[in-house]
Protein backbone atom coordinates (compact mmCIF):
# COMPACT_ATOMS: atom_id res chain seq x y z
CA UNK A 1 0.00 0.00 0.00
CA UNK A 2 2.31 2.38 1.08
CA UNK A 3 4.75 1.73 -2.31
CA UNK A 4 1.92 2.53 -3.96
CA UNK A 5 1.37 5.60 -2.60
CA UNK A 6 4.72 6.70 -3.15
CA UNK A 7 4.27 5.79 -6.76
CA UNK A 8 1.33 7.62 -7.13
CA UNK A 9 2.94 11.25 -5.34
CA UNK A 10 5.91 10.37 -7.28
CA UNK A 11 3.94 10.29 -10.65
CA UNK A 12 1.83 13.15 -10.16
CA UNK A 13 5.31 15.45 -8.84
CA UNK A 14 7.07 14.30 -12.68
CA UNK A 15 3.65 15.05 -14.17
CA UNK A 16 3.91 18.82 -12.79
CA UNK A 17 7.24 19.11 -13.69
CA UNK A 18 6.34 18.31 -17.16
CA UNK A 19 3.57 20.50 -17.46
CA UNK A 20 4.11 23.81 -14.53
CA UNK A 21 6.82 25.11 -16.90
CA UNK A 22 4.67 25.11 -19.93
CA UNK A 23 2.07 26.81 -18.35
CA UNK A 24 4.42 29.31 -16.72
CA UNK A 25 4.89 31.28 -19.84
CA UNK A 26 1.24 30.93 -21.05
CA UNK A 27 0.52 32.77 -17.66
CA UNK A 28 3.14 35.31 -17.98
CA UNK A 29 2.17 36.58 -21.54
CA UNK A 30 1.13 40.49 -20.78
CA UNK A 31 -0.05 40.87 -24.03
CA UNK A 32 -0.85 44.58 -24.65
CA UNK A 33 -3.11 45.98 -27.46
CA UNK A 34 -0.99 49.07 -29.86
CA UNK A 35 -2.85 49.24 -33.09
CA UNK A 36 -4.62 47.69 -35.81
CA UNK A 37 -2.95 48.42 -39.65
CA UNK A 38 -4.85 49.52 -42.17
CA UNK A 39 -5.76 46.16 -43.52
CA UNK A 40 -6.97 45.15 -40.34
CA UNK A 41 -4.81 42.88 -38.83
CA UNK A 42 -4.28 43.94 -35.28
CA UNK A 43 -1.12 44.30 -33.30
CA UNK A 44 0.31 43.42 -29.75
CA UNK A 45 3.06 43.28 -27.46
CA UNK A 46 4.00 41.45 -24.63
CA UNK A 47 4.45 43.52 -21.69
CA UNK A 48 6.03 40.57 -19.52
CA UNK A 49 8.70 39.99 -22.39
CA UNK A 50 10.10 43.77 -22.21
CA UNK A 51 13.97 43.32 -21.49
CA UNK A 52 15.98 46.18 -21.18
CA UNK A 53 19.69 45.24 -23.52
CA UNK A 54 21.10 48.05 -22.71
CA UNK A 55 20.61 51.41 -21.84
CA UNK A 56 17.42 53.24 -24.01
CA UNK A 57 17.52 49.56 -25.96
CA UNK A 58 14.70 47.15 -25.57
CA UNK A 59 14.03 43.59 -26.48
CA UNK A 60 9.85 43.19 -27.07
CA UNK A 61 8.16 40.21 -28.45
CA UNK A 62 5.56 41.79 -30.48
CA UNK A 63 2.12 39.95 -32.54
CA UNK A 64 0.64 40.82 -35.41
CA UNK A 65 -3.27 38.81 -36.15
CA UNK A 66 -4.55 39.47 -39.67
CA UNK A 67 -8.39 39.71 -40.33
CA UNK A 68 -7.80 36.50 -42.43
CA UNK A 69 -6.51 34.59 -39.45
CA UNK A 70 -3.03 34.28 -39.93
CA UNK A 71 -0.70 35.50 -37.07
CA UNK A 72 3.27 36.55 -37.03
CA UNK A 73 5.32 37.16 -34.20
CA UNK A 74 8.14 38.69 -33.60
CA UNK A 75 11.36 39.63 -31.22
CA UNK A 76 12.02 43.34 -31.86
CA UNK A 77 15.02 45.07 -31.00
CA UNK A 78 14.17 48.60 -29.70
CA UNK A 79 16.61 51.92 -29.16
CA UNK A 80 14.39 54.24 -27.67
CA UNK A 81 17.50 57.04 -27.90
CA UNK A 82 17.27 57.27 -31.53
CA UNK A 83 14.05 55.93 -32.70
CA UNK A 84 14.64 53.02 -34.81
CA UNK A 85 14.10 49.23 -34.50
CA UNK A 86 14.63 45.83 -35.78
CA UNK A 87 13.70 42.05 -36.05
CA UNK A 88 15.57 39.52 -34.61
CA UNK A 89 13.32 36.76 -34.53
CA UNK A 90 10.28 36.15 -37.07
CA UNK A 91 7.65 33.38 -36.85
CA UNK A 92 4.74 33.94 -39.53
CA UNK A 93 1.47 31.19 -39.11
CA UNK A 94 -0.43 30.38 -41.84
CA UNK A 95 -2.91 28.07 -41.70
CA UNK A 96 -2.49 24.83 -43.03
CA UNK A 97 0.92 25.49 -43.52
CA UNK A 98 4.01 24.98 -40.99
CA UNK A 99 5.23 27.92 -39.15
CA UNK A 100 8.16 29.75 -41.17
CA UNK A 101 10.80 31.08 -38.76
CA UNK A 102 13.68 33.29 -39.26
CA UNK A 103 16.17 34.15 -37.06
CA UNK A 104 18.08 36.44 -39.41
CA UNK A 105 19.01 39.44 -37.70
CA UNK A 106 17.34 42.42 -39.33
CA UNK A 107 18.02 45.74 -40.57
CA UNK A 108 17.43 48.81 -38.61
CA UNK A 109 15.07 50.99 -39.51
CA UNK A 110 12.84 54.33 -38.19
CA UNK A 111 10.26 53.72 -36.48
CA UNK A 112 8.06 56.66 -37.16
CA UNK A 113 8.08 55.75 -40.72
CA UNK A 114 5.87 52.36 -39.94
CA UNK A 115 2.37 53.54 -37.95
CA UNK A 116 2.24 50.08 -36.41
CA UNK A 117 5.99 50.77 -34.87
CA UNK A 118 5.35 54.15 -33.69
CA UNK A 119 2.87 53.45 -31.44
CA UNK A 120 4.95 50.25 -29.58
CA UNK A 121 7.82 53.35 -29.61
CA UNK A 122 4.64 55.32 -27.59
CA UNK A 123 4.24 52.56 -24.98
CA UNK A 124 7.87 51.23 -24.62
CA UNK A 125 9.82 54.61 -24.56
CA UNK A 126 7.89 56.78 -21.81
Amino acid sequence: MMKTAKSLLLGILAGAVLFLPCRASAVDDQWKYVTSTDKGARCFYDAASVIPLGKDVKEVRTREIGSDGSAASSLEEVDCANKIVREREVIIESRNKPPQVSHELGDWRAMELDPVMSQLFKALCR
